[in-house]
């Protein structure tokens, strides 16, 4: 049962001298105002404990100094902790509880078996939102999304807000594949309609990642990951798409992981080279210049195609450095070449939003420029 608060002053000798009606009725007791006591003597007047009542109850106290006493409050635990389950802003549960009816649906493999589908929603373009419209403008399309994932969920749905922009469903009792890709499909085409925010028309797309049961995992955090997994592939296929997981998305994320770890090594262990292609003058008839070109040969891998490596070395963020490294190396090879010959070198889009951008040019210059001058 849910109750209000239960509130109380307490004299320095332990006596009750203000309790609110709820407190005065549960606590009122000599045992329980004994016990109250004693842990806030122990503790400076600040304390907390937990309090089982006979009828079965669990209340948790807690118990603040004051001049002449200690304040008292009590919360009932069932209440304390249904509040800990539920997002505030979208009125869903959240990660813990989603875990804990996930948990507690793969304790039962019977009713895992029967139709079940975990979706994981991710909405695109929500950070801008926050960026130029600010959090309060965020948290109300948050909410519009809300409202519309609710409209589309079924009776026997269950939902959750994970943190952030990202929502999860447990779908059960329904013919699998066919009724979540049918769910995902509708949630894509209605979160991607305008949202009106407090006078601003918003335009954002979803994607979804589905992962079926019992084949999709045995553990919660498993499943979520392959669900994460096949949210990561919809996004990359394109803002507003759906997929299920497959096996192979593991593998692939697998593969993805280990080039990330090894490219952090190459930088590291200075794996990578530079090779220059000519760049030929057709009206004076002669090579004036050449670009540079980076190349890695791996120790394990072999020869590295810059299509494969550089996208992830943008994505993890290390090729502002890589960039860095080509400036220099080219700048001091070109220094030492005979003749008038200029050289290019190719700046990632991500280096340009750097600040040490034009510093890191103009370094690399005077470096080759002492370095041919034998200073």
């Amino acid at each position: 049962m849910s109750m209000d608060r239960a509130v109380a002053i307490l004299g320095p000798d332990g006596k009750l001298l203000q309790p609110n009606l709820v407190f005065e009725k549960l606590f009122g007791d000599t045992e329980f105002l004994d016990r109250i006591n004693r842990d806030a003597r122990a503790n400076n007047g600040k304390s907390d404990c937990e309090i089982a009542l006979p009828d079965g109850r669990t209340f948790w106290v807690e118990t603040i100094p004051m001049d002449g006493g200690w304040l008292v409050s009590a919360y009932e635990m069932t209440e304390r902790s249904a509040k800990a389950r539920i997002d505030t802003l979208t009125k869903f549960g959240n990660r813990l509880m989603f875990h804990e009816q996930l948990a507690e649906l793969l304790a039962n493999p019977d009713r895992a078996a029967e139709g079940t589908a975990i979706l994981v929603i991710d909405l695109n373009r929500f950070k801008a939102v926050n960026e130029t419209l600010g959090r309060n403008i965020g948290s109300g399309l948050l909410g519009s999304v809300a409202d519309r994932i609710r409209s589309e969920l079924g009776s026997g749905d269950r939902v959750a807000r994970l943190g952030g922009d990202k929502f999860g469903i447990i779908q059960t009792a329904q013919p699998q594949p066919q009724s979540s890709a049918a769910l995902a499909g509708r949630l894509v085409d209605l979160i991607g309609r305008s949202h009106l925010v407090e006078g601003h028309l918003i335009d954002i797309a979803a994607s979804v990642g589905i992962v079926l049961l019992p084949t999709g995992a045995n553990d919660c955090e498993l499943l979520l990951k392959n669900a994460d997994l096949a949210l990561y592939r919809a996004k990359s296929d394109g803002q507003g798409a759906y997929r299920f997981f497959e096996k192979a998305m593991d593998e692939k994320m697998q593969c993805r992981r280990q080039l990330e770890i090894d490219l952090r090594r190459a930088l590291a262990l200075r794996e990578f080279s530079l090779v220059y292609q000519p760049q030929f003058n057709l009206r004076q008839n002669k090579v004036t210049g050449f670009e540079a070109l980076l190349r890695w040969q791996s120790p394990t891998r072999g020869a590295v195609s810059p299509l494969e490596f550089i996208p992830v070395a943008e994505d993890i963020g290390i090729i502002t450095s890589i960039g860095e490294w080509v400036l220099r190396t080219a700048c001091l090879e070109a220094a030492a070449w005979s003749g008038l010959h200029t050289v290019s070198v190719n700046v990632s889009a991500l280096q340009f939003k750097s600040p040490n951008l034009v510093a890191t040019v103009m370094l690399a210059l005077e470096w080759s420029r002492s370095a041919a001058s034998g200073a």
